[in-house]
């Protein structure tokens, strides 16, 4: 009988297929080999959705990837660099108006006059940024704030834009403030003691505030 089957596996031709017929013991493996198989498929299948669901996660900015644009009178780009930027910020103050309804109130309902409050969103008002950067031969910030003092303060009026990289060097976000003029000017505290970095300041006061990308 044994013989029989040996001789029907070898008409085949196929080497898998005859160990299967030639015993259990030889099936089995077979079968351990193909679940592995599968196992494998299915790992190499779940890492590659692990990979296009990372893909499609937008990257998380970092604070120290940006460039502010501001232009002045007589200025080249290397004064469009700054160690540091705040108070990008626009707000809206909440005002909340109280009426008196004539629904009632109370555990029996027999109380007339019901206080209800109502929240609301008041004009939009933006804060004054900070600009520092290291001292230098420049004196474009001062000039820009001596400007404005002497009463030239409409026609000193700037658009100031802030871009945000990715790691890639690419702009993913880009912020515009516009009728931005110096408030104040400001340099740190020197000492013969300090090996800090000098620091240029000016505040500048801003009209509007708004993300175009």
């Amino acid at each position: 009988m044994s013989g029989s089957v040996l001789q029907s596996c070898s008409s085949w031709g196929d080497p898998k297929t005859t160990l299967c017929a030639k015993s259990p013991s030889q099936n089995v493996i077979t079968n351990y080999e193909l679940v592995l198989s599968v196992a494998e498929v299915l790992r190499i299948t779940n890492y590659l959705t692990v990979v296009q669901s990372a893909s499609r996660i937008p990257e998380v900015l970092t604070a120290h990837r940006f460039y502010l644009e501001l232009t002045l009178e007589g200025q080249n780009d290397a004064n469009c660099f700054f160690l540091e930027c705040q108070g990008f910020k626009r707000t809206q103050e909440v005002i909340e108006i109280t009426e008196v309804t004539s629904q009632t109130w109370g555990t029996k309902g027999q109380s007339k006059g019901q206080v209800v409050r109502t929240k609301l969103p008041s004009n939009p008002k933006s804060g004054n940024l900070i600009l520092r950067r290291g001292t230098t031969n420049s004196m474009d910030f001062w000039k820009w704030f001596e400007k404005v003092q002497q009463g030239n303060w409409s026609q000193q009026r700037r658009l100031v834009a802030l871009s945000i990289y990715n790691q890639a060097n690419q702009e993913i976000a880009r912020f515009e403030l516009a009728g931005a003029w110096p408030a104040s000017y400001k340099i740190a505290d020197v000492s013969a003691r300090s090996h800090d970095i000098e620091i240029e300041e000016v505040e500048v006061a801003f009209e509007e505030f708004k993300r175009v990308k």
